[in-house]
């Protein structure tokens, strides 16, 4: 963090700012550590979508950059051209092809018209500050140390399941990734396969708060998106940092946090951050999603075309082809199916 702090002196600071709590506590102490250093305070990056409701914070938006005292805002209003095949994607898809993650396509246009600086977001704030193997122990442990109360059944057999072998473990994993995510696009050998790998790199998780941060920077949608968005940053002059992912700021959360305040993202940020975050914030518990903005109008017009040709083997593109052209919301999973059937389609044309 050090290191960031003589970026910071001399770089425009842009924060990655939706108004959730994670890019809430990121801009708040961007602003604190520019103003402590005599640095021009950090601008605000917001993304805005029409059409798609569940993606709207523009009230916890005000209400945090009004609290702060800040200035200079930038809004990118994508209007309906979010879409993971919107115009600024496509651009971006004949450049470099396939990414991960897919929404860095519509985002290269942004980095591109931002000039150098620095680039804050706060990644990694759901792994980090969320819910933990350990925080089912913390609950039971709160009844009993405080209130000298039995834990209710429920947290009991959570906390009790947090200690199962790893085996046990596992094989819950499986079931319950199996039942939340789904992969009917995948035909059976390759949908038991993703299943299995992603039930055995959750079957790791430690229960040490000292081991938490290297298994969460090891698992490989982590270290692989990183890596692809400092490209991305880097490519038109912008450094990117993702501080609630930093190492020395997962080791000072093991250290100075106790474990048993790891029962949820709301008690740590009251514990720890209510002299930054507007109340509202930290009492906020609904979260906004995206997925309405990323698979729009463009998206399902594409469908609409496509020949169903251009996928791997093993992948069932009628199925792909139903699910992206419906009307029902569109898994994110499928974004860089999505993004490879539109590129064999256009080399083809």
């Amino acid at each position: 963090m050090r290191s960031i702090e003589g970026v910071i002196q001399g770089s425009t600071v842009f924060v990655e700012f939706s108004g959730g709590c994670d890019s809430s506590l990121v801009l708040a102490t961007a602003t604190d550590v520019c103003r402590r250093l005599g640095a021009p305070d950090p601008v605000p990056l917001t993304y805005r979508f029409s059409g798609a409701d569940g993606s709207d914070e523009q009230e916890y938006q005000e209400l945090v950059v009004r609290s702060l005292g800040l200035r200079d805002w930038e809004i990118v209003d994508f209007g309906s051209d979010g879409d993971c095949l919107g115009p600024g994607a496509q651009a971006s898809l004949h450049t470099t092809g396939l990414v991960w993650p897919a929404t860095l396509h519509f985002r290269a246009g942004v980095y591109a018209g931002l000039g150098p600086g620095l680039l804050l977001t706060g990644e990694g704030g759901d792994e980090v500050l969320g819910l933990r193997r350990s925080s089912w122990l913390a609950e039971a442990a709160r009844y009993v140390l405080r209130g000298r109360r039995v834990p209710p059944r429920g947290t009991t057999r959570q906390a009790m399941r947090s200690l199962a072998p790893h085996a046990l473990r596992r094989r819950w994993a499986t079931n319950e990734i199996d039942a939340a995510y789904g992969a009917d696009w995948l035909h059976a050998d390759l949908r038991r396969d993703l299943v299995a790998r992603a039930a055995a790199l959750a079957a790791e998780e430690p229960l040490s708060a000292a081991d938490w941060g290297p298994y969460h920077l090891s698992m490989p949608r982590v270290w692989i998106g990183d890596h692809n968005v400092r490209a991305f940053a880097a490519a038109h002059g912008l450094r990117y940092e993702a501080p609630l992912m930093a190492p020395d700021f997962l080791a000072a959360v093991a250290d100075q946090v106790p474990w048993w305040e790891f029962r949820g993202r709301d008690i740590l940020l009251r514990h720890h951050f209510a002299d930054v975050l507007p109340a509202a914030i930290l009492e906020r518990r609904t979260k906004s999603v995206f997925n309405e903005a990323y698979f729009g109008r463009h998206t399902r017009a594409f469908a609409a075309r496509w020949d169903g040709t251009g996928l791997p083997e093993g992948v069932d593109a009628r199925w792909l082809k139903d699910h992206w052209a419906g009307t029902g919301a569109i898994h994110a999973g499928t974004s860089m199916l999505l993004h490879q059937a539109w590129l064999a389609t256009e080399a083809r044309a």
